[in-house]
């Protein structure tokens, strides 16, 4: 019996069924265990890529934050007083207070924050932050230097036509793409000769008769983009071809051959002529208008016409002095003297605060060479007094000046449409009304002849008192100029000094309320840095420095495009 269990076949001729078994187990253990590795690889592999995502997008979040930490300084200045402005540098070309501004806290060698705040180079205007090979300025782009819509209209019904010459003056206009515009802007539905109301059924021979348009708004449009709907405006006259908002034409935002960048203080130079091309209109026009009513302190100005004499001739005297208070006080009550009596004028008089007012003040240039009959009874002469602002006088300029700073005959709290002096491109002050050909080109050789005289001229006054128009000229340009504003336009970017990210924003900032408002924001991520890190004023981190001064060396491990 057991002799035929030992020779059995099925025992010592094959494995038995356990034997072929064995290692079954392993086998699935050895893939159970790769498939668990190979998952919980998957998953570090993607939590990597996640926090690596998520630091990035804090990277971005700071990046914006220093962006913004550039709109916050813009806005701080813009609501002090205009004094304080001028002690900070001014804002037109500052590169000591907006180029590479070390953001506080982040001063650690850790990494620290910047921004700068680049504008246009402004044309027919000498400045001394233009970068060499680039057209970049670090400061604010006033828009006092274009022309604001709705006062263009306000321009038209002063002057029937004044409308159309003003936008005649940019390049590339017609009389039918100026009609269509102002077509546009109106309220009314009466077409202009040229006028887009034409075509507001789709009847006519113009261009709307092919396009299908619409018809004019007939309102002040939100922004400048609606005004392509107007039958003739193309993208490229309206906004060029700055493709990547540099303030420059180049097909390259980022040029790594020096011999490519664009010297010259144009922002519109093609890239294959190497010509300059035409500016876009968004260089000359805009929606957005407004300056404080205040002085250059930050008081608000005095009202030369309000009805209450004694407290005028208080404001009058504690702002300026008692001989020019009395004098304003006499024209209010009794008028200006016919011109045969002012032989026996005399700087001083007696007034009476409690006889009404019977005359308004038109302009504060009223009071210039000027003298008011004050009566002294029945069968007496009148008392003549004349204005201690007389043609002549070494200290007129500063006196009037001062004069028109602090005191006005517009009670509005802030004034809209008037045109900078000091920064509009020629085209613009051509389309002043009353500013002629010789006039506007006199006034472009004065600001390019000297960048610093801008500073000094704080009043538009100086067109009269330097000889370049009379006084009734001047009159009428008064309420059009200004040398300052309260609404910019600039671009912020947002950087740091170690593997930067960057974050670059356009914003149009109107302080002319308080506190500012941001009233356009254009995100230009999208576009790229656009402009150099070490233009930008990019430093290296602190063990990229060695102790030789002036010499810089980068780590291996730091690449050297990180830095265009």
């Amino acid at each position: 019996m057991n002799r035929n269990r030992v020779n059995s076949p099925g025992r010592l001729g094959q494995p038995g069924r356990h034997a072929r078994r064995r290692g079954t187990v392993l086998l699935t253990v050895t893939v159970v265990v790769m498939l668990i590795s190979l998952a919980a690889f998957g998953f570090a592999t993607r939590m990597q890529t996640e926090h690596k995502a998520a630091l990035a997008t804090a990277d971005q979040l700071q990046a914006r934050a220093a962006a913004r930490s550039g709109v916050a300084l813009v806005a701080a200045v813009l609501e002090q007083p205009h004094q304080f402005r001028d002690q900070f540098g001014g804002l037109l070309d500052n590169p000591a207070r907006f180029r590479g501004q070390l953001i506080n806290a982040t001063t650690t060698a850790d990494r620290p924050g910047r921004f700068s705040i680049v504008a246009r180079p402004l044309l027919d205007v000498a400045t001394t932050s233009l970068e060499a090979g680039t057209a970049l300025r670090f400061g604010i782009d006033d828009e006092a230097t274009r022309i604001h819509l709705p006062t263009l209209l306000k321009w038209d019904r002063e002057r029937p036509g004044a409308g159309r010459d003003a936008l005649m003056h940019l390049p590339e206009m017609s009389e039918s793409l100026a009609d269509h515009l102002l077509d546009w802007l109106d309220a009314d539905t009466r077409p202009r000769e040229f006028g887009a109301e034409l075509y507001a059924d789709g009847d006519g021979d113009g261009p709307a008769a092919t396009t299908g348009f619409r018809g004019p708004g007939n309102r002040t449009p939100v922004c400048l983009e609606e005004l392509l709907g107007i039958p003739g405006f193309t993208r490229t006259q309206l906004f060029g071809d700055d493709t990547y908002r540099t303030y420059q034409y180049t097909p390259d935002p980022y040029p790594r051959d020096d011999t490519t960048k664009t010297a010259t203080r144009s922002r519109n130079r093609n890239p294959t002529t190497n010509l300059e091309a035409a500016p876009p209109w968004e260089d000359y026009l805009t929606l957005y208008s407004g300056e404080r009513n205040e002085s250059a302190e930050g008081r608000p100005r005095i009202v030369v016409n309000q009805p209450d004499l004694g407290l005028l001739h208080q404001r009058l005297a504690n702002a300026l002095n008692l001989e020019l208070a009395n004098f304003t006080i006499a024209m209010r009550q009794f008028g200006p003297a016919s011109a045969d009596s002012t032989t026996k004028a005399t700087r001083e008089a007696a007034l009476d605060l409690t006889i009404p007012a019977t005359h308004q003040i038109e302009s504060l240039l009223d009071l210039v060479d000027t003298a008011v009959a004050i009566p002294t009874g029945e069968n007496k002469s009148p008392r003549v007094l004349s204005s201690p602002l007389r043609s002549g006088n070494a200290d007129l300029y500063a006196r009037l000046a001062e004069f028109l700073d602090r005191c006005t005959t517009n009670p509005e709290p802030i004034l809209t449409g008037r045109i900078s002096l000091t920064t509009a491109p020629r085209e613009v002050l051509l389309g002043i009304p009353g500013l002629d050909t010789t006039v506007v080109e006199r006034i472009v050789a004065t600001r390019e002849a000297d960048p610093t005289a801008n500073a000094t001229r704080t009043s538009a006054i100086w067109l009269w008192t330097d000889g370049l128009v009379d006084l009734e000229q001047m009159k009428q340009l008064l309420p059009r100029l200004t040398t300052r504003s309260d609404v910019v336009r600039f671009q912020t970017i947002g950087f740091f000094d170690r593997e930067s990210p960057t974050c670059r924003l356009e914003i149009t900032l109107d302080a002319s309320q308080k506190p500012p408002q941001i009233v356009r924001l254009i995100d230009l991520q999208r576009l790229g840095r656009g402009f150099d890190l070490r233009t930008l004023g990019w430093q290296p981190p602190v063990e990229d420095q060695v102790s030789e001064p002036g010499v810089t060396r980068r780590r291996a491990s730091q690449p050297k495009d990180s830095l265009f």
